[in-house]
């Protein structure tokens, strides 16, 4: 099956006759400034200039959350999958939050869950955390509307990609890790690793691909990403991209044939955001 993306432009008309109405600024005129030294500014891409129009072999799922609004714009919001390791970043700072010492025991194996995205290390974690206890806290500290626990399971929890944003701002805002957050956001700008088969193993993989591709380069080092990527029982992959900046959140996520590589969809990730605002390499 072949799916088509709804056009941004589309959403953004509907956001601008609901705005006019009621006296609301639509999202997509927003400006986001980045903190760079050449202090550039992003903006999302304006109605009639770049529609999000990009073909999979599946679905795909996008939402982009303004950190200063908490406004949030997309497609298919409240269709749900599985996250898979994008998941991770929770699981860390759920540990990270609830740690009675400077030094915490896991700590490598937190970094390890993020910077490789190590199943094993996550798995720790999640045990140490009660398992489900630790879903059941993401969906309230950060207030998720669309997620289910999948019982002693983190990688097939079902989310919507409207509460991956939310998940996504949680991290950032500081509710998810506490005073670990700074700690959280730095080892997400030091994911390592690329979609080659070298640097994809059997329980951790190369994480630094997708949305941070779409971005200027001179914005790449300042993003925290994590991304979430596996082939399903039945062969088809579930794949997710995550990036938290300072002003915004964008979270994408797909399912799409196992015919297909994770090239693809690291592609499609990339392919987002460059129409999403209009920049690229």
């Amino acid at each position: 099956m072949t799916r088509r993306f709804i056009t941004f432009g589309i959403i953004t008309t509907a956001l601008v006759a609901f705005g006019a109405a009621f006296g609301i600024h639509a999202f997509s005129d927003t400006l986001l400034q980045t903190t760079s030294g050449n202090s550039k500014t992003l903006t999302i891409a304006p109605e009639g200039d770049t529609d999000v129009d990009v073909d999979i072999d599946g679905f795909a799922n996008w939402a982009l959350l303004d950190r200063s609004s908490g406004d949030i714009e997309g497609a298919n919001l409240k269709e749900t999958s599985t996250p898979q390791s994008m998941i991770k970043p929770w699981l860390v700072a759920d540990y990270l939050r609830q740690a009675e010492s400077d030094a915490p025991p896991l700590l490598d194996s937190a970094s390890a869950a993020i910077r490789i995205s190590d199943d094993e290390a996550a798995q720790t974690i999640y045990e140490e955390l009660g398992e489900d206890a630790s879903i059941e806290r993401l969906i309230s500290t950060c207030a998720l509307t669309d997620t289910t626990v999948f019982p002693g399971r983190w990688s097939k929890t079902e989310m919507s990609v409207r509460d991956a944003a939310r998940m996504g701002e949680c991290v950032a805002d500081g509710r998810a890790a506490g005073p670990w957050t700074k700690w959280l956001l730095n080892e997400m700008r030091h994911v390592r690793g690329s979609t080659a088969d070298e640097d994809q193993h059997a329980t951790s993989g190369g994480g630094r691909w997708g949305i941070i591709d779409g971005l200027p380069a001179s914005l790449r080092d300042e993003v925290a990403i994590k991304n979430g990527w596996t082939r399903m029982a039945d062969g088809d992959w579930d794949l997710n991209c995550l990036a938290i900046h300072d002003d915004w959140v964008l979270a994408i996520m797909m399912g799409y044939s196992g015919d297909r590589s994770l090239d693809y969809g690291a592609d499609r990730c990339r392919a987002i955001t460059e129409q999403l605002f209009g920049s690229g390499a």
